[in-house]
């Protein structure tokens, strides 16, 4: 939630109020994806989304899911985000 980043004793607050179930995470299908599936995720965004299905187009399917960083547009910064919401599978 954007509005609290700058606000750490309101989310201490409401700390005990929240709960996250792992099993609601919604996966992203790293080698079948489209541009459509990537692009509204909040760590991708549609640019670098087109980068990526166009990256595994020219170079076929991803081996890891670490091997994102060989797209040009996706950063150190982007992968640690992103790559928890990856898989192979």
């Amino acid at each position: 939630v954007y509005v609290l980043r700058d606000k750490p004793d309101a989310v201490e607050r409401i700390r005990p109020h929240l709960a996250l179930d792992p099993a609601m995470v919604k996966m992203i299908h790293l080698n079948s994806c489209t541009v459509e599936d990537l692009g509204p995720h909040p760590y991708v965004g549609w640019k670098v989304a087109n980068a990526l299905v166009s990256y595994r187009k020219q170079h076929g399917p991803f081996p890891t899911v670490d091997a994102i960083t060989g797209c040009i547009l996706v950063t150190d910064s982007i992968r640690l985000r992103l790559v928890p919401y990856l898989t192979l599978e």
